[in-house]
């Protein structure tokens, strides 16, 4: 614990120079460790815990003729005492977790205004249950959990990891082990979940997007985040707001809506345009890591899959563009786009455009009928915008 021990100084001038602006904030701690599982090959890797230090500061001290003093020898003991308890739990409940040493530690002051307006900011954490829009309900491709607390991201993982069809897949219930005969809990209640073979013990409730790092690293899951963009009368689109930084053997693909995590259990249906049971004739499949779209069923999307290289921002991912062709008598190809009403707006555009230079003829006397000195030749400039993806 000395890393914490050091940083005990400057902290705390930062922490009277936040107080006294007045403006009211809560502190998130964010732990980074090298350790290692006692059973198995002993390989270091990443774990990071994070939790809520306060959600309001502390009374500072004030002292005759001075300025108030930021109680920071408490405030420590507080944050060493947490960070303690998690290693206590994350060593006791089977993982067989050694702790070797802090690398990295993070405070983060995140003002009230911000978590206040969570609707507006849905990569902050998870929450509770949300109605959903019509455009989404009717692909009917989601598990929207009814739980009234900040568990959602622990009920979406529980569901997917037990693997079961309910009949009614979003009631709580279903994954907690103390819930009331009578259905009636007590305000003091707290869910005990069903035990699967996932550790949540280094996450901190809510859950927000940049802490899932080390829950993937650590269970060998990866976590796949979409939101959703309803644009009225039925209509609406998802884009990919977080991917892991390499690929896993298992993956599972969330849908985080106004602070509240979703099970996606059919991407096919959750990502296409197109309303749900209005396929077509030829079959294809979405990548959720790319969202390439390959041509063939199941199986060829388990290929495109194992090549492993689906969150490479390059060319690896993708097949060689399919470009037009001259016919066989020699005249340019027309391109026609037969469903250009079935388009929906979309933060990217890509524009190309087509280009003339003047170059001088040659054996062309100027003034001669329906010719002159110089003449058209054509070029093509494209531009290719590229967008790189890191969440």
């Amino acid at each position: 614990m000395e890393p914490l021990a050091l940083v005990k100084d400057p902290l705390q001038s930062i922490l009277e120079r936040r107080v006294g602006n007045g403006e009211p904030f809560k502190l998130k701690v964010e732990i980074g460790w090298e350790a290692k599982k006692v059973f198995g090959d002993g390989e270091i890797f990443k774990y990071y815990m994070a939790f809520t230090a306060f959600k309001v500061p502390p009374a500072s001290l004030v002292l005759a003729g001075s300025s108030p003093v930021f109680p920071i020898a408490d405030f420590m003991a507080s944050v060493t005492q947490r960070a303690v308890d998690k290693m206590d739990f994350a060593t006791s409940h089977g993982s067989g977790l050694e702790f070797i040493r802090i690398y990295e530690v993070l405070f983060t002051a995140v003002p009230h205004t911000r978590t206040v307006a969570i609707a507006d900011f849905p990569e902050l954490a998870g929450g509770c249950t949300v109605k959903l829009p019509k455009s989404l309900s009717l692909k009917h491709c989601v598990t929207n959990f009814a739980n009234t607390d900040n568990f959602c991201f622990r009920y979406a993982m529980t569901a997917w990891a037990l693997g079961g069809s309910h009949v009614h897949p979003e009631r709580p219930a279903l994954y907690c082990t103390n819930t009331p005969a009578n259905g009636r809990k007590s305000k003091d209640w707290v869910p005990e979940f069903v035990e699967t073979d996932l550790d949540f013990s280094m996450i901190d409730y809510p859950v927000a997007l940049d802490g899932l790092a080390g829950f993937e690293m650590f269970n060998n899951v990866g976590v796949y985040v979409f939101d959703w963009n309803d644009q009225g009368d039925g209509k609406g689109f998802s884009k990919q707001i977080r991917r892991p930084k390499k690929t896993y053997k298992k993956e599972v693909k969330l849908l985080l809506y106004k602070g509240h995590y979703l099970l996606i259990n059919n991407f096919n249906a959750f990502f296409n345009l197109r309303a749900f049971g209005s396929g077509t004739r030829r079959q294809s499949q979405i990548c959720h890591r790319c969202l390439f779209t390959v041509t063939g069923d199941e199986k060829e999307l388990d290929k495109h899959l194992k090549k492993g290289k689906c969150i490479k921002d390059d060319d690896q991912c993708t097949i060689e563009p399919r470009l037009p062709k001259v016919t066989p008598c020699g005249k340019p190809p027309k391109l026609a786009f037969d469903k250009f009403g079935d388009t929906i707006d979309h933060p990217i555009v890509v524009f190309a455009d087509f280009e003339t230079f003047q170059t001088k003829s040659v054996d062309v006397i100027k003034g001669q009928a329906h010719q002159g000195p110089l003449h058209h030749d054509r070029c093509c400039i494209i531009r290719f915008i590229r967008q790189l993806i890191h969440c």
